[in-house]
């Protein structure tokens, strides 16, 4: 399903990016931005001060706690609609991890557990 990290990455942007917008509570630019962050992969946001501008609205916990919990709903609302859907998480997940991004941090504490052991 998924060829590249770059394409399981954006799958999950889109998935906590829709999650958020679906609660009311769509994410600020530097949330998103954040989202892409990566200190080694060549398509990473290349914004040496995003890290300092999101650090003073959010602090590292309350972001990636915040990020988790919109993955974890998203999860569960796909899985509830469509029972292939964790066929597709787990794929986007694996193909995740042979990258650098930050949003693995966050995407592995949702469901990490949950998209390994099937």
């Amino acid at each position: 399903m998924f060829q590249t990290p770059l394409q399981a990455r954006r799958f999950f942007e889109d998935k906590i990016a829709e999650q958020a917008d679906f609660e009311g509570a769509p994410l600020s630019p530097d949330e998103r931005l954040m989202l892409r962050w990566s200190e080694s992969e060549t398509d990473s946001i290349a914004d040496p001060e995003l890290v300092d501008r999101l650090a003073a609205d959010i602090s590292d916990e309350e972001y990636e706690a915040k990020i988790a919990g919109l993955l974890d709903r998203s999860h569960a609302a796909d899985v509830a609609r469509d029972s292939g859907a964790k066929a597709t998480w787990t794929d986007a997940f694996r193909v995740l991890k042979q990258a650098d991004y930050y949003i693995g941090i966050m995407v592995d504490r949702a469901l990490g557990a949950r998209l390994t052991s099937w």
